[in-house]
């Protein structure tokens, strides 16, 4: 039985990407034009960078292959925020697409005026950011960018109602993104413990074996809507929490969960063993308008059909591994794919993104 599991944390978010233990989940920081941890004193005009970067990996089973118990982030939605009145904080936001993701933006009808749509939320997914690099968990971080013109304090107090500290005097308006952090865990043997399993005990280093009353999982989340949890940024003078007000129908009310314990099943794989990170080398060849593709993956994966894609998504071969996880092919260039020296080639088994390379 398959579901998947909705994993929440109770650590606190912070504005700066930090190093774990192994029971801690991850976490989404907000920078504002490459800077994080500051009030931004916006004057209304100037649109701003805002990137949201997920520190770590989603929290799962130890194992002797992942001893960190953290698993490849595939997925982020972040959610525009809004008040107690369903109506938008902030203007619409735009992408600033990049390579190595693709964004898209999930749309409503306007509160404010039924006869417009508002952005709602942005999904980025195709991507795929390390948990562990290297035997280090939470050392790898990526920018998932808006552009957003952001109010005066001045504005956001006057069209919002203040659900904690003084409008009047305040010098700072805390505004919260609530956002989902997505984890591909299809066929790696990550489950979660029934009830009446037994964990681990305190001392050991990896995980229970999954029973049969245990759920084996596809996607882990981590879901970061809760009390101390939200991406937040300041705008405004001062972000001493004795200045700054939050915002009613914005501020997350709801505490964090406790989580459940994890196990794990041994015939699962792991990628970080299957070495699907370098798995694919794409090299251009301008003159005579080939691409040579090459997949080295493992035995693993043996007889798994894959995809290799732009980065727009255009299917540019397809095949199926042989018994070594390996593959070769030179491949005839069309002008629809649109690649170049420099673009970014991806490798995908089934609808994940597992592995990229630049031609």
């Amino acid at each position: 039985m398959k579901r998947s599991i909705k994993l929440f944390c109770s650590i606190a978010l912070i504005y700066a990407v930090l190093g774990t233990s192994n029971s801690a989940s991850a976490h989404v920081s907000i920078y504002v034009a490459g800077m994080s941890g500051i009030a931004i004193n916006a004057d209304g005009a100037t649109t701003y960078e805002v990137a949201f970067a997920p520190g770590h990996g989603c929290a799962g089973p130890r194992t002797q292959e992942n001893p960190n118990g953290s698993y490849t982030t595939t997925r982020l939605v972040v959610t525009m925020p809004r008040n107690a009145a369903g109506q938008f904080i902030l203007s619409d936001p735009k992408i600033l697409n990049a390579q190595g993701y693709t964004a898209k933006i999930n749309r409503i009808v306007d509160p404010a005026d039924a006869a417009k749509y508002r952005v709602e939320s942005i999904e980025y997914s195709d991507f795929a950011l390390p948990a562990v690099n290297n035997g280090w968990a939470a050392k790898d971080a990526q920018f998932f960018s808006i552009l957003v013109k952001l109010p005066t304090l001045t504005s956001v107090k006057s069209t919002n109602t203040a659900s904690l500290g003084a409008s009047s005097t305040a010098s700072g308006a805390k505004i919260y993104f609530p956002t989902m952090q997505y984890c591909d865990v299809a066929g790696q043997g990550v489950g979660v413990q029934a009830g009446t399993s037994t964990p681990a005990a305190t001392s050991s280093a990896i995980d229970a074996l999954c029973t049969a009353n245990d759920l084996i999982e596809d996607v882990l989340y981590d879901d970061w809507t809760t009390k101390g949890n939200t991406p937040s940024l300041v705008i405004g003078t001062s972000n001493a929490a004795a200045n700054v007000i939050e915002i009613l129908g914005n501020a997350p009310t709801t505490s964090a969960a406790t989580p459940g314990t994890f196990c794990f099943d041994p015939n699962g794989f792991n990628p970080a063993t299957a070495r699907l990170a370098g798995a694919i080398t794409a090299t251009l060849r301008p003159q005579a308008q080939k691409l040579e593709l090459v997949v080295d993956a493992s035995p693993l994966h043996a007889g798994d059909v894959f995809t290799v894609q732009n980065s727009n998504g255009k299917i540019i071969a397809t095949g199926r591994l042989n018994s070594s996880g390996e593959f070769a092919k030179s491949v005839k260039v069309q002008k629809s794919w649109k690649v170049h020296e420099g673009s970014q080639i991806r490798l995908y088994l089934g609808k994940n993104a597992v592995a990229a390379d630049l031609a």
